[in-house]
C-alpha cells in the first residue's frame, strides 16, 4: 500500500469509527427516551378519570330517578286508592304527583343527557388508551431496535479499534502525529481524494505539478490550499 494510500485507509477507519460512535452516542439519549409516551399515558388516564366521573354522575341521577318514580307510584296508589277521602289531604297528594311527575321529567332529561356524554366520554377514553397502547408497543419494539443497533455498532468499533491500532502502526511516528494535528484542525477530516486535478476538501483544482506529486507518491502531499493530505484517487469523475 502506498504512503498516501495508507493515510487515507486510516482516514477511512477513523471516519467510520467517528460515524459509529456518534451513532452510539444518539442511540445513548434514545434509549429510555418516552416522554411521548408518558404524556398520552396522561391523556389516557384524564380521560379515563373523565369518564369514571360521568358514569358516577349518571348512576347518582339514575338512582334518584328511581327513588322518584317509586315515591310517585306510591303517591298515585294512594290517591286513587279511594281509601282517602279527605279533599284537603287529596289536594295535598295531588300536588305531590304534579310536583314528582315534573321531577322525574328533570330528571329523565338529565339522565340521558348523562348517558349520551358518558357514551361520547367513553368513545374519547377507548380511543386515547387504543392510542397509548399502540404508542407503549411502538416504543418498546424501537428500544428493542435500538439496543440491538447499539450491540453491532459496539461490536463494529471493538473491530474497527483493532484494525485502526494495526494500521496507525504502519505509520511513522511523525507523519501519525501530522495526521492526528490535522484532524483536530480539520473537522475531523485529515485525508482526502485528489478526484483528477481537484481536492475533494476544498474542490479547487490544483496545479499539474502539484497533480504530478500526488500521483507519484514519492512523499505525503498536502493540498495548497486547504493543508489536508492527498491522495490520488483516479481522473475526474
Amino acid at each position: 500500500m502506498s504512503k498516501s494510500k495508507a493515510y487515507y485507509r486510516l482516514q477511512q477507519l477513523d471516519s467510520d469509527i467517528d460515524a459509529k460512535t456518534a451513532r452510539v452516542a444518539q442511540i445513548e439519549v434514545l434509549i429510555g427516551q418516552r416522554e411521548t409516551v408518558d404524556a398520552m399515558q396522561a391523556e389516557s388516564e384524564a380521560a379515563q378519570h373523565a369518564l369514571n366521573e360521568a358514569q358516577s354522575r349518571q348512576r347518582d341521577q339514575e338512582w334518584e330517578l328511581d327513588q322518584v318514580k317509586r315515591k310517585l307510584n306510591q303517591v298515585e296508589q294512594t290517591m286513587y286508592s279511594g281509601s282517602v277521602r279527605n279533599p284537603k289531604e287529596l289536594e295535598d297528594l295531588r300536588r305531590d304527583s304534579e310536583h314528582l311527575r315534573n321531577r322525574r321529567g328533570e330528571l329523565q332529561d338529565r339522565v340521558l343527557e348523562a348517558m349520551m356524554n358518558a357514551e361520547e366520554l367513553g368513545e374519547h377514553a377507548g380511543a386515547r388508551r387504543t392510542e397509548w397502547q399502540n404508542a407503549e408497543q411502538a416504543w418498546a419494539d424501537e428500544q428493542q431496535a435500538l439496543q440491538t443497533e447499539r450491540q453491532g455498532l459496539q461490536e463494529a468499533l471493538a473491530a474497527l479499534q483493532v484494525e485502526r491500532a494495526a494500521q496507525a502502526g504502519r505509520l511513522d511516528a511523525a507523519g501519525l502525529a501530522k495526521y492526528n494535528s490535522l484532524r483536530g484542525k480539520k473537522g475531523g477530516v485529515a485525508v482526502v481524494l485528489l478526484q483528477g486535478t481537484v481536492c475533494s476538501g476544498c474542490r479547487i483544482s490544483l496545479p499539474s505539478g502539484e497533480v504530478q506529486k500526488v500521483r507519484a507518491d514519492a512523499v505525503v502531499s498536502l493540498c495548497p490550499h486547504c493543508g489536508r493530505i492527498l491522495a490520488y484517487g483516479g481522473p475526474a469523475r
